[in-house]
């Protein structure tokens, strides 16, 4: 008994202790807590300490919401599954958690606005009875991100999201927050739209290539020049405030085309400023990105593929491309180029804008252009890798442009590669130009002077027909079209020579009065290697151009600089001091041709370099051969005094037989010949045919020089401008090593031009 009252003592002790008290305490206020929530409760578990459930103030309602509101004071409040009817304007500032099947249910045009900390998983928290998607207001700051499965869309491959975005995005738009694309595909069946207002901005993220918004179910005209909708369209303020800020990021937009037409998948307009990064976008019916009236726009390592009309087609006062890819965009969705309106006017990149950069873009395998490109102001092209263009690699221009200055183009450290991608053989897709950078009115009254054009430090492979293009075209108003051009250290290869095609650089106007009025032009350091270059262009009615050219063809061996002047004024009285300088290349010629009145130049050298073989379409000869030949290009005429001065050095061997020939192309061999009236002397010492030398010592030989012709009429003119006329020399030797070098001077009205050439003979096998 004593032992009995000795434990129930110790136990009146425990209870009456401090410790006991709180523990007793704590204990009854679980129970009680759990007992008056347990009815709320969503299953066994908890929502967690703090909270207010709305569903213990009533059934699913605003009232109860409001009065659960009072009662959370800063407690969160729990919406359980259910209908929460919201039939008027409310304001919910206590912070809120949806659960999975409780849904904000708008009912009789009411507005929602939540200025409270929201939290709700990825399912449905709001649905719409009554039309207007922008019901619910968030407040800066309620939530981290909002997501479009919030008002109903599901990234399922199946449900119509176009509703669900729709709202999500104008959401996004009226807070601030930045709304989350969620793994998976969202299908839009219909134009998804929003507008952002004066100072309003929005941003959307995704999950890389993981977040898919599927745009096939659109409707749309097949054809082009249709009418236009658009996957996703977001507009900006009609004033393009640049307060209005668009930063889409990460997520990929499919169209599932087969055809052209007329949806575009995402299409920005008005926006003061737009930051696209990560985005991808292929198999639109036209563009897969536009961007229109942008004030500044950048475009950081975007993906557009297999368009029907273009990658990325922008526009707008400041347009930056920063690396990416934009390839198989076209009808064909490769190099297949056909008819405007067809299959076949596929882009890569349009950047129309008065201030254009494209730095690091890839574009490949696009039917027209790989990059294309008008600018008001300047534009930079640099680092872009362009390969397998239908027509062009690299096209500028400045038409549809209004000008807000003199406009200053850099094209730089670029390749464009141009070889056949499908390899079937027979059917050439190349690009026919690497770089064509000219100016086009295009109909436009206004003036657009290029202050200057650079295109350097290229390389150009395996073009189909010019490497570099630099046409420049008459505007409406004749003014001039490039001040100062600048061609320098561009490598132009053409390895694959099966074909034979060449590479070219040359200029051309279109012949029109007031062409090339005051403009410099340099080209310089150009290195051909493995191309034949084919010209630099001529250009009629050219006025005071100051034109540098240089360059070498590593293939080609070393051959001398050369040199000569052509008279580029129309109609005048004397050779303007050289103008040409460059290193001969075994096909030497200038693109134009025609009888110009007045011009009198040289406008074919060839040089070919021959063992064992015979090119096709020369003379027979017997082993080794240096040739030089040469022919007029236009008129020569009254007092044109040209010559041949040409120097025979052998080789270091013995025995070597060299034969020096006076040719008129198309004629006989040895023959002197007057042509209208232009009297020439034999060109060779022994008119057999034959000088055998023993040693390498030089032996001169003053050709011939023309008799004194006076002035005379038209009739004295003497036209060499066909493959029909022409000069010939050429050594021929039973080893290598034998030279030819030799002067052309040309003589009018007392100004010397000279080329001086070097044609050396090495004896390696190669054929033209």
């Amino acid at each position: 008994m004593n032992r009995m009252n000795l434990i129930l003592s110790h136990i009146r002790e425990m209870l009456m202790s401090r410790f006991a008290k709180y523990v007793i305490a704590i204990i009854l206020a679980a129970i009680l807590g759990a007992g008056s929530l347990m009815a709320s409760r969503d299953g066994s578990q908890p929502h967690g300490p703090g909270y207010v459930v709305a569903a213990d103030y009533g059934p699913p309602s605003r009232p109860a919401i409001l009065t659960a509101q009072t009662a959370a004071g800063t407690k969160q409040i729990i919406l359980t599954p259910g209908a929460w009817t919201i039939d008027r304007e409310t304001t919910i500032t206590s912070p809120l958690r949806v659960l999975p099947g409780a849904l904000l249910t708008r009912s009789g045009g009411a507005h929602l606005i939540i200025q409270g900390p929201f939290e709700c998983g990825l399912h449905q928290a709001f649905a719409d009875n009554t039309p207007g998607h922008d019901w619910v207001t968030f407040g800066s700051g309620t939530a981290k991100s909002l997501h479009p499965e919030w008002w109903g869309a599901k990234a399922d491959n199946s449900t119509d999201c176009s509703s669900a975005v729709t709202a999500w995005l104008k959401a996004c738009i009226s807070s601030g927050i930045e709304g989350q694309w969620s793994n998976g595909t969202y299908k839009i069946n219909s134009q998804v739209a929003a507008t952002m207002a004066a100072g309003e901005s929005l941003t959307i993220s995704g999950q890389g290539g993981n977040s898919i918004i599927d745009c096939s179910g659109v409707p749309y005209l097949i054809g082009y020049g249709q009418p236009e909708v658009y996957g996703i369209f977001i507009t900006g303020a009609p004033s393009t405030d640049p307060n209005n800020i668009c930063r889409l990021s990460n997520f990929r937009m499919i169209g599932g085309a087969t055809n052209l037409g007329g949806l575009v998948g995402l299409h920005l307009k008005n926006v003061g400023q737009t930051i696209l990064s990560g985005l991808v976008c292929t198999g639109m019916p036209m563009d897969g990105i536009r961007l229109t009236n942008i004030k500044f726009a950048s475009v950081i390592e975007c993906y557009c593929s297999s368009n029907y009309y273009s990658g990325l087609s922008s526009g707008g006062t400041s347009v930056k491309v920063f690396g990416g890819e934009f390839n198989m965009n076209g009808g064909g969705l490769g190099p297949a180029y056909g008819a405007a309106g067809g299959p076949g006017i596929g882009y890569g990149l349009i950047v129309n804008a008065k201030q254009v950069a494209v730095y690091g873009a890839r574009c490949s395998g696009n039917d027209r252009y790989g990059i294309d490109f008008r600018a008001g102001s300047d534009a930079v092209i640099d680092g872009c890798y362009v390969y397998n263009s239908g027509l062009v690699g690299i096209h500028g221009a400045n038409y549809e442009i209004a000008p807000t200055g003199a406009v200053n183009i850099k094209i730089i450290n670029n390749t464009v590669d141009n070889c056949d991608r499908r390899g079937t053989p027979g059917i050439q897709l190349d690009s026919a130009q690497g770089i064509k950078a000219g100016v086009e009115g295009k109909g436009k009254s206004w003036t657009v002077p290029v202050n200057e054009l650079l295109i350097s430090g290229n390389t150009i492979k395996r073009t189909l027909d010019a490497a570099i293009l630099v046409g420049a075209h008459k505007l409406n108003n004749g003014s001039t079209s490039v001040k100062k051009l600048i061609i320098e250290n561009n490598q132009i290869e053409h390895t694959n020579q099966t074909d034979w095609v060449a590479s070219r650089l040359i200029t051309a106007g279109d012949g029109s009065v007031n062409d090339y009025i005051n403009n410099t032009i340099i080209v310089k350091n150009q290195i051909f290697n493995g191309a034949i270059f084919v010209g630099y262009g001529d250009v009629a009615n050219v006025s005071d151009n100051q034109i540098t050219l240089t360059g070498a063809g590593p293939l080609y061996y070393n051959y001398a600089i050369n040199s000569f002047a052509k008279n580029s004024i129309l109609n005048a009285n004397t050779i303007i001091s050289p103008i040409y300088t460059w290193t001969v290349n075994p096909f030497l010629r200038s693109a134009g041709g025609g009888n110009y009145s007045g011009l009198s130049y040289i406008r074919e050298m060839k040089s070919n370099i021959v063992n064992g073989t015979h090119p096709p379409g020369l003379w027979d000869w017997v082993f080794n051969r240096s040739e030089l030949s040469f022919k007029y290009a236009s008129v020569i005429s009254n007092n044109v005094r040209p010559y041949l001065e040409v120097i025979f050095k052998g080789g270091t061997k013995k025995a070597v037989s060299i034969n020096g020939r006076y040719t008129k192309i198309g004629g006989a061999d040895n023959t002197p010949t007057i042509v209208s009236g232009l009297f020439m002397e034999s060109l060779i010492v022994d008119n057999a045919g034959t000088t055998t030398f023993s040693g390498p010592s030089p032996y001169t030989i003053t050709p011939f020089r023309e008799s004194v012709i006076g002035p005379g009429p038209p009739a004295m003119t003497w036209y060499l401008n066909s493959a029909a006329n022409g000069f010939r020399l050429e050594t021929r030797s039973n080893a290598p090593g034998d030279n030819l070098e030799g002067e052309i001077k040309m003589q009018y009205s007392g100004t010397i031009s000279t080329i001086k050439v070097h044609c050396p003979n090495p004896g390696v096998n190669y054929i033209h």
